[in-house]
């Protein structure tokens, strides 16, 4: 049971952080070709995780917490890669070669 429900958080987490890759190639995109964009920040994804919680019954299912520390992560991940050019961007987690990692604060139990 417990082996389960870390699985389905994972998979959720994994589906949130490879929205926001999504999100910030798209930026990128709209950034080259030289459109009105929106950047997409920690605040605007976090707008937009209640929104996928609110059309994904199974996403709602899963940890919340685990979701909200994926989009820091993230939002992490990509100021780095701004400021070091070494680091590369965030790039899209599959199912068959990431590792579960999953991150819980202690305050949401």
């Amino acid at each position: 049971m417990a082996e389960a429900r870390l699985v389905m958080d994972w998979n959720c987490a994994r589906y949130i952080w490879n929205k926001c890759v999504e999100a910030g190639n798209a930026d990128y995109m709209a950034h080259k070709a030289g459109s009105e964009h929106q950047s997409p920040t920690f605040c605007r994804m976090s707008k937009k995780l209640t929104a996928w919680r609110s059309e994904y019954a199974w996403l709602r299912a899963g940890s919340q917490c685990v979701q909200q520390q994926t989009i820091r992560k993230w939002a992490t991940a990509q100021q780095r890669a701004f400021n070091r050019t070494t680091r590369g961007w965030p790039k899209f987690k599959s199912v068959k070669t990431a590792l579960p990692s999953l991150e819980y604060t202690s305050h949401r139990f």
